[in-house]
């Protein structure tokens, strides 16, 4: 679990240390900083995921261009820098010289070990570093090096993150994605892009023997069709796509006797499938940050997706990200911690 997120530099933040639990939520009015922390743990696991594809060692980093960055949207890398200020002066031997600065996204945690019998707790930490090269390229490297770093992620507590932006618009059609296509489309914000997709890692799953588990006996969609049926009054049918024969991904659901295309449902809906699927479509994923989870929810569905929430925090560390501009509007601008365990 993540116990504590350290940023220097990235976007309005100089300098700040974040404690976690095994739930939070963050509130505060719009532009206050809520977003800029959950992007940094995505950039973070961005970055996690492109070291691990490579076989560096040493303190070498390793370059990241910009259509290839899935992390969020942007139109140019140094908008990820505090004030678009990727360099200052810096005087030496009375000359004024350039200086890059660093952007340093930190995550803590605690790793178990088993010794003479006993179990103990270590606070483990990965630095990733950002240096900035040109409007379309970064250079990426763990502060360790890249030795530590393939000791690090052998640790079975090694945090995985997935990150949640909020709900964009259904697509009509949607064609099967490979999972990087998948993330690029959830990165760029438009995770309703991918719903489908997200629906069929659900039950695309297969047992100890290889075979195909079917729906009726996967658990994790057996409790999505529950949820939907307990709070829609719906019948949610598995997705439908023959890999190598169908051209795109259906998913229907039934009213009475009437089956509708997902499309046909409310906004809301579309918002509980998106939270629902990432959760259960995630394999190994030890984090999960939701940016603004109560778009489109009536009062009552926010306070039921919350409650379920609460209900799963102790398999997986629970981020939320609320704007409290409709609901506490004359709070000051200021991003606060409510740690929802208590």
């Amino acid at each position: 679990m993540i116990k504590k997120v350290g940023l220097k530099n990235f976007k309005r933040i100089e300098s700040e240390e974040f404690l976690l639990t095994d739930f939070d939520l963050l509130v505060g009015i719009n532009n206050s900083g809520k977003s800029t922390l959950l992007q940094a743990l995505a950039i973070w696991q961005y970055c996690v995921d492109q070291f691990k594809r490579t076989k560096r060692k040493g303190k070498t980093g390793i370059q990241i261009v910009l259509p290839d960055f899935t992390a969020l949207p942007l139109p140019e890398f140094n908008l990820l820098w505090k004030d678009k200020t990727e360099r200052k002066n810096v005087k030496k031997d009375g000359k004024n010289k350039p200086e890059l600065i660093l952007i340093e996204i930190s995550v803590f945690w605690d790793s178990t070990s088993l010794d003479a019998n006993k179990t103990t707790k270590i606070e483990k930490c990965l630095t990733i570093q950002l240096r900035y090269a040109t409007p379309l390229s970064i250079y990426a490297i763990p502060k360790c090096g890249f030795d530590e770093f393939n000791e690090l992620i052998k640790l079975k507590d090694f945090p995985q993150i997935v990150y949640v932006p909020p709900f964009s618009g259904l697509e009509p059609v949607e064609k099967w994605l490979d999972d990087g296509n998948l993330r690029q489309n959830v990165g760029k914000g438009q995770p309703g892009s991918v719903l489908r997709n997200l629906l069929y890692r659900v039950i695309d799953k297969t047992d100890e023997e290889g075979d195909l588990i079917k729906p009726e006996n996967n658990q994790n969609w057996i409790e999505i069709q529950k949820l939907v049926q307990e709070w829609f009054g719906i019948t949610l049918k598995p997705p439908v796509y023959e890999k190598g024969q169908s051209t795109q991904i259906t998913v229907n659901y039934t009213v009475g006797k009437k089956e509708f295309d997902i499309i046909s449902a409310g906004s809301g809906f579309h918002q509980i499938l998106t939270l629902l699927a990432f959760f259960h479509g995630y394999p190994g994923i030890t984090t999960i940050l939701f940016d603004e989870p109560d778009a489109h929810l009536h009062i009552n569905l926010q306070k039921q997706i919350l409650s379920y929430f609460k209900q799963k925090k102790k398999k997986h560390t629970i981020s939320y990200s609320y704007s409290l501009r409709r609901i506490y509007p004359r709070r000051r601008s200021k991003l606060h911690y409510i740690n929802l365990v208590r």
